[in-house]
């Protein structure tokens, strides 16, 4: 686990399967460890619309790193809604 947050407050992100649960668990623990929660599907999401804005073909890894060395993104949790922005 790495401590990258500006606040300096721990992050969770679990990953696995759809519906498995893992978001829930995600919350639960880091609400009860006070630490933030990272749904990681909202950063693959960010990266393939990244990669279509970019005209990047999805199955480019190396393009689409290259374009996410250069992304800000920037995640918002409005309760239940997360969105992620990437211009």
């Amino acid at each position: 686990m790495r401590e990258g947050t500006a606040s300096g407050v721990p992050v969770i992100a679990i990953d696995g399967p759809v519906g498995s649960g893992k978001g829930t668990v995600a919350r639960l623990v880091a609400g009860r460890l006070g630490w933030h929660c990272l749904d990681s599907g909202l950063l693959y999401r960010a990266a393939g619309l990244l990669a279509e804005r970019a005209g990047i073909p999805l199955d480019d890894g190396p393009g689409i790193a290259e374009r996410l060395r250069r992304a800000s993104v920037s995640l918002e949790d409005a309760g239940r809604r997360r969105t992620a922005a990437a211009p």
